[in-house]
């Protein structure tokens, strides 16, 4: 809801064609611990340089933060009617000739070696506005894709015990991820 409200206000402001920026929420078992979000100065750069910075910071939010999950938030298409679409084709290409395709927030959960899929459509309306349809949930395919793959393999790293105190050590993971290009909230769980 975060990241439909986030997108819903960005058009309302900016006009239409604002985008969400990659969003990574990092879990500690049940409890949100921080949030990830790709600097606007770097979404020009290929969606596979975004896709490998996101997996970096990842492992730098498993060892240093403990994460035991992730979420993964960014634009992107969806078929409202898979058996509508060419699966050859990429659903980009399909978007401005087919009506079953349609732009969406694309929302990856990745944790104990299982991945869910949520495709959240939108369409444009007049008045800066973003007209929202059902959730769209997907089955994790046969055929895992290299990002789904190396999320996995994230997980099931070793994670580091910190050597400073807590806050210090927080601290310096948090600079790790900003090397990256991210902005980091964390220490969420500790908000009560």
């Amino acid at each position: 809801m975060a990241s439909r409200l986030a997108k819903s206000e960005a058009v309302a402001q900016d006009g239409i064609g604002e985008d969400v920026a990659f969003s990574l929420m990092v879990w500690r078992d049940e409890g949100l611990t921080a949030v990830c979000q790709l600097d606007a100065d770097l979404s020009d750069e290929t969606a596979d340089e975004r896709l490998r910075r996101t997996i970096e910071i990842a492992a730098i939010c498993r060892r240093g933060f403990d994460a035991t999950a992730f979420t993964f938030v960014t634009e992107g298409y969806c078929a409202t009617d898979p058996d509508a679409v060419d699966s050859e084709t990429p659903l980009a290409t399909q978007f401005v000739t087919n009506r079953d395709v349609s732009e969406c927030l694309t929302i990856t959960h990745v944790e104990s070696g299982n991945t869910y899929l949520l495709a959240l459509p939108y369409r444009y309306d007049v008045g800066r506005k973003v007209v929202w349809s059902a959730p769209l949930r997907y089955v994790a395919h046969n055929s895992p894709t290299d990002f789904t793959v190396a999320m996995t393999e994230v997980l099931m790293m070793e994670t580091e015990q910190p050597w400073v105190d807590e806050e210090t050590w927080r601290d310096l993971v948090a600079e790790d991820v900003a090397r990256w290009g991210f902005h980091v909230q964390y220490g969420m769980e500790l908000d009560d």
